[in-house]
């Protein structure tokens, strides 16, 4: 059991806790009992206003919790946008009817709220009335948190949390790896409004008690120039990937990655350069944690978190877990098990379709790309092409077939990417067309975006 103390949500900002520094770094360092003032200012401010849903977005921790503490004591319901860009705000205005930010968004058709710690009301009395209304030992637990997937499968949908079941997962997590997090500050490379930002970024942290840096990492220099402290290393597999690990590497604790399975042999150079373990995580967005592994060795099973568990059900895994609404929920990944629990994602049960009434594995036939010697990378897609599917490849040459010599070239190399995947998988897995690209395109989060790749098969002439 970790020696920290769980702290729940109702309690981050309790009175008792006002000298506790929850965010360090720039451009201050921020105590519990400074965010308590700024969110019951915000809150006055925000029952006053109309619109019950609030989007949130935020690249600032402090201010991020600033803005999802103020709207949930004021009654709204907050929306954590995937992305923050302004053109995607733009397009998606109906999902939201104010918007609370650490940037200026006033191009938007809605009221815009800038996130800051420097709030004051109009009288001292508004300001002393504000403090004596702001009760947050008081939350609603009940208050939703709607995020959206992150679209690598299709396209995003809106999911419901609530602030008890993100005290909930954050009280699992805790439980698990608590203790390694012990006497640390973390640090990100994650945007909070997704929500495997939302959990670890923000509730494990506060809920455990250790601060958390204040901005966000976007380069390897910007970690290796941190203060000196012992940090947690909160990252994805897209961002370790690119690390520069020339560079001398901060105290680091430990390293959590999720988001998408880390190949071994990055996971290798991660815990080599941090001389630390490294933790990665099993979740969804539907679903929250699932799991949790050590990165020992390429062959490192998950094990489930406590009370969660699975069963088979007629098509696809089911996921009895604690912290979702539902009772049980469909899982979509393929598992695999060992004797003692453990497991491990395999492929997806919707990445198998049926074309002319044959079943066909789009991950078998990534995999079958993967091993012909001129792709470095590659996904299989399906597409439409009036009543018919068709699979689409999506394939990324290694630099030395890039440009073929003989002006066929690339009509070869299709032939023989044809007759390999048919040798392996049957006539009826070859792709109908090609599509050659300099890098797969991904999110945020480093997940490949499923509808983005099927637009390079969206035009009706390429049938």
């Amino acid at each position: 059991m970790s020696a920290l103390e769980f702290i729940p949500v109702r309690q981050w900002l309790a009175e008792n806790r006002a000298d506790k520094i929850v965010f360090c770094g720039h451009p201050q360092d921020l105590t519990a009992g400074e965010l308590r003032r700024a969110a019951a200012l915000l809150c006055a401010q925000l029952k006053k206003q109309p619109g019950q849903r609030m989007a949130l977005i935020c690249e600032d921790g402090a201010r991020f919790v600033l803005g999802l503490l103020a709207a949930a004591m004021a009654g709204k319901t907050v929306i954590l946008l995937p992305e923050g860009a302004e053109d995607f705000l733009a397009e998606h205005h109906e999902y939201f009817d104010a918007v609370l930010s650490d940037r200026d968004y006033n191009a938007l058709p809605c009221p815009c709220t800038e996130l800051t710690f420097n709030n004051s009301l109009d009288t001292a009395d508004a300001e002393a009335a504000a403090l004596a209304d702001f009760c947050p030992e008081e939350l609603d637990l009940n208050t939703p948190i709607v995020l959206f997937t992150s679209g690598s499968t299709g396209a995003p949908k809106l999911i419901e949390k609530t602030f008890e079941l993100m005290e909930r997962e954050s009280r699992l997590i805790y439980e698990t790896i608590g203790e390694r997090l012990s006497d640390t500050v973390l640090m990100s490379s994650i945007y909070p409004q997704h929500l495997y930002g939302l959990t670890f970024r923000t509730f494990v942290p506060l809920c455990c008690g250790i601060p958390v840096l204040r901005q966000q990492m976007h380069y390897t220099e910007e970690i290796c120039a941190l203060p000196p402290r012992r940090y947690t290393f909160l990252s994805s597999p897209s961002f370790l990937r690119h690390l520069d690990f020339e560079l001398p590497a901060p105290d680091i604790a430990l390293t959590i990655s999720s988001a998408g399975l880390l190949p071994y042999d990055t996971a290798f150079k991660v815990q080599k350069w941090t001389r630390a373990e490294l933790c990665e995580i099993y979740g969804s967005t539907e679903c929250g944690v699932m799991g949790w592994r050590i990165r020992d060795n390429p062959k490192t099973y998950f094990t489930a978190f406590a009370g969660v568990s699975f069963t088979m059900g007629q098509q696809s895994y089911l996921l009895h877990s604690p912290i979702t609404a539902q009772e049980e929920t469909i899982l979509h990944d393929i598992l695999e098990f060992n004797p003692d629990g453990t497991f491990k994602p395999s492929g997806r049960f919707d990445s198998i379709i049926k074309i002319d009434e044959k079943r066909i594995s789009l991950q078998a036939v990534k995999a079958a790309l993967l091993e012909c010697r001129e792709v470095e990378d590659a996904e299989a897609v399906t597409y439409q092409c009036g009543d018919r599917l068709f699979i689409g490849a999506v394939v990324v040459l290694r630099r030395a077939y890039r440009h073929p010599d003989e002006a066929d070239g690339i009509t070869k190399m299709q032939q023989r990417f044809r007759a390999h995947i048919a040798a392996k998988l049957g006539y009826k897995a070859q792709p109908r067309r090609f599509v050659f690209i300099d890098q797969i395109p991904e999110n945020s989060l480093g997940k490949r975006v499923l509808a983005k790749l099927q637009q390079y098969f969206s035009v009706k002439a390429a049938c």
